[in-house]
């Protein structure tokens, strides 16, 4: 099957379909259009492996946690009141861009990593919470809490 082993007549194919649907595209690209041969390589090519790939992750996700972690970390954020504005280091979670990929990469290193949020409201919570962390990291602006 096609598209597994990623032979040399595989990849003829694959790139007989890249050139396929970017001349399918008007004004994409300026190709020629694709030989008889190419199109009949391309039609009678088995795609369904492509849909055994892998997903790729979005990198706004936090990868699965250890099994075993040696430690436990936690990222505290904090969202200031005030809407958009006043929080423009934040993605549409509500956490700064840095957030994931710096748990991601605790993770990586073998530790526990969960996001957390601080609000000012429930403090007595918050710090009764971070008391099951070995650790945590803060990521606040400065200025935006006082």
């Amino acid at each position: 099957m096609c598209c597994v082993d990623f032979d040399s007549n595989c990849a003829g194919r694959v790139a007989a379909a890249i050139r396929y649907a970017a001349c399918s595209v008007k004004g994409c690209l300026k190709l020629e259009p694709m030989s008889e041969a190419g199109m009949k390589m391309y039609k009678r090519t088995d795609w369904s492996a492509l849909a055994l790939l892998p997903k790729p992750r979005k990198e706004n996700t936090l990868l699965p946690q250890p099994a075993s972690p040696k430690y436990k970390l936690c990222h505290v954020g904090f969202t200031a009141p005030g809407g958009p504005e006043f929080n423009t280091d934040k993605d549409k979670n509500g956490y700064r861009y840095d957030a994931v990929p710096i748990c991601n990469g605790v993770i990586n290193a073998g530790a526990y990593c969960d996001l957390i949020q601080y609000d000012a409201d429930k403090h007595d919570e918050f710090a009764a919470k971070l008391e099951s962390y070995d650790a945590f990291i803060v990521r606040v602006n400065p200025g935006q809490l006082s």
